[in-house]
């Protein structure tokens, strides 16, 4: 299959980013990203005023997040604005279907902190909703917002930005994905929440998180069956396909570059992709393939199954269930560092 990689949940200047949809391709470009998505709050103005679409060799492409202070949802393959409805989100999600689209939680347990927007959390509070397609489990503005509980630890964070993200999604969020996806398909996909945002705090001041390093952090990574045409309406759809299938897994690439991860079942010479739902089989086993060596740990219906160290392993499932795989880089005296989560393979 061919991988290509992305960056989600991006913030222009039609809302509360800081540059324009043309310079954020600029700086997608130079990151070598093939592709962006961009949310701006509650409209789809880059879409309506055509800057969807190829810029050099990175697809932008406009979805939009919906709600204001609560249930915020980051909706991809619509035409039409979606009101937004704090407090019935299913009404939210009910239309972005009918429209032929889908979407995300966008950071359902964000801590927030008090050196932005008065400590406001914009947290999902409703989890009797149906049909949305994922969760976004790791969110990096949010993420340092929950380190940054006040100026020193925020300084800190921003400066050491590995500290920061030394142990990956915080265990809720990874607790109710595993959780709902004990009851169907949900696929699991990490965001900027890139701004751009000058922030003053009384002596010091500064811009937080460029795009340009943002777009170098935390990446989607695809797989698609063919490689990209250059053609708009092809690439959409083969993008979005992938998105929601969950034929992709989450990397750190700051930490180092994930190209090249693989995680699939394998069954009578026939491979399938993360996102695969698969009979179970006694002949069938999992294959995970890294870049780096690391350390392998393999989830199983939410739980720690077996671990591996190295860069290529084979495991032989003895039962149905949802399988995912975490890997971690490790080093000499250090903690073992959160790296790349797989959207699982359901066996059944």
């Amino acid at each position: 299959m061919i991988e290509i990689k992305g960056n989600l949940h991006i913030h222009s200047t039609y809302s509360d980013g800081h540059k324009s949809i043309p310079e954020i391709a600029g700086l997608a470009q130079e990151a070598s990203l093939d592709f962006i998505l961009i949310n701006d709050h509650s409209h789809l103005l880059g879409l309506e005023r055509g800057e969807e679409g190829w810029y050099g060799k990175t697809l932008v492409l406009i979805g939009c997040e919906i709600n204001d202070r609560k249930n915020h949802y980051l909706a991809y393959g619509i035409n039409q604005p979606v009101p937004g409805n704090d407090d019935n989100p299913q009404e939210v999600i009910d239309e972005v279907n009918r429209q032929g689209g889908f979407g995300f939680l966008a950071h359902p347990f964000e801590k927030g902190s008090p050196l932005s927007d008065q400590g406001w959390a914009y947290k999902w509070e409703n989890w009797e909703v149906r049909g949305y397609t994922g969760i976004c489990i790791w969110n990096y503005t949010a993420h340092w917002k929950g380190k940054a509980q006040n100026i020193p630890k925020g300084l800190y964070y921003y400066y050491n930005r590995k500290a920061a993200f030394t142990g990956g999604p915080d265990s809720q969020t990874l607790a109710t994905w595993d959780r709902e996806c004990l009851k169907r398909k949900v696929v699991a996909i990490a965001g900027s929440d890139a701004h751009e945002v000058f922030y003053r705090w009384y002596i010091f001041s500064g811009t937080i998180f460029h795009y340009s390093f943002l777009f170098k952090a935390l990446n989607v990574h695809l797989l698609l069956e063919t490689a990209l045409s250059g053609i708009l309406e092809m690439d959409k759809k083969m993008i979005y396909n992938s998105l929601r299938e969950g034929n992709s897994f989450i990397c750190h690439d700051y930490l180092a570059p994930g190209k090249g991860f693989r995680f699939m079942a394998v069954a009578k010479d026939q491979s399938f992709p993360m996102g695969s739902e698969v009979g179970f089989s006694e002949d069938i086993y999992f294959l995970t393939e890294a870049p780096e060596i690391c350390l392998m740990t393999l989830i199983k219906n939410g739980k720690v199954h077996r671990r591996f160290k190295g860069k290529s392993w084979e495991v032989r499932p003895a039962e149905k269930g949802v399988y995912r795989l975490e890997a971690q880089l490790t080093g000499f005296l250090k903690r073992p560092r959160a790296w790349i989560f797989s959207n699982p393979i359901w066996l059944s």
